[in-house]
C-alpha cells in the first residue's frame, strides 16, 4: 500500500484491482465504465458516493478524472499514478489500453455493499461492446452536462433511479462526505 495516498485515493485504486482481479484483466476504458454504473447505482441505492472521483463528460462518455489522469501520467508525477502503476501493469504492445493486476487489492478498503455493488457492474458491463458502453452511458446525466465538466453526482443518482423525494437526503450526505474528505 502507498502511503502517500489519501484515503480516498487508496480507495479507488483498491476497487480498481478489484475489477481488475474479478475480470482477469480489462482496458481502462471499462474499467471506468464500471466504475460510473456503480457508482451511479450506488448513489442511487444509499445516497453516498462509492467512487471518490469526479466523473466527466467526455466525448465518449464518463470518465473518473483522477484515475483517467494517474492512468495517462506514464511519468509518474502525479501520487496516484505513481501508486497505480506498482499496482497494475499494461497487457503489453498488443493490447496497451488493457490493464492486468500486479497484487490483489487490499479489502479493507472496500466495503461489502460496495463489492456488491462493483460485482453487479462488472457482470453487467464488462463484457459490453465499446459502442454499447458509449451508447448506455450517454444518457440524461451525460447529456446535461457541458463537455468536459464535472457530473453532478444528483444527476449521475437520478439516472440511477433515485427518487426526486430522495434529493434532499442525497445532498445531505453529499455535503458530509465532502467535509469528512476535506478533513482527511
Amino acid at each position: 500500500m502507498n502511503t502517500n495516498l489519501s484515503l480516498a485515493q487508496q480507495s479507488l485504486l483498491e476497487k480498481v484491482l478489484y475489477i481488475l482481479q474479478k475480470t482477469g484483466g480489462l482496458d481502462y476504458y471499462r474499467i471506468f465504465k464500471i466504475l460510473y454504473f456503480a457508482e451511479r447505482t450506488y448513489l442511487a441505492k444509499y445516497c453516498r458516493k462509492m467512487v471518490e472521483d469526479d466523473f466527466c463528460a467526455l466525448p465518449y462518455g464518463p470518465v473518473p478524472t483522477a484515475l483517467y489522469d494517474a492512468i495517462k501520467d506514464l511519468e509518474g508525477k502525479l501520487p496516484l499514478s505513481i501508486a497505480l502503476w506498482e499496482s497494475v501493469r499494461s497487457a503489453g504492445e498488443d493490447a496497451p489500453t488493457v490493464l492486468l493486476p500486479r497484487r490483489s487489492p487490499d479489502m479493507d478498503y472496500i466495503a461489502r455493499h460496495e463489492m456488491e455493488t462493483l460485482d453487479e457492474a462488472i457482470t453487467t458491463y464488462s463484457t459490453k461492446s465499446f459502442h454499447d458502453l458509449m451508447e448506455l452511458s450517454h444518457r440524461d446525466a451525460w447529456r446535461d452536462t457541458p463537455p468536459s465538466k464535472v457530473i453532478s453526482s444528483e444527476k449521475i443518482a437520478r439516472e440511477g433511479g433515485l427518487n426526486q423525494e430522495e434529493l434532499p437526503y442525497l445532498r445531505e450526505q453529499l455535503e458530509w462526505q465532502a467535509a469528512e474528505k476535506a478533513m482527511q
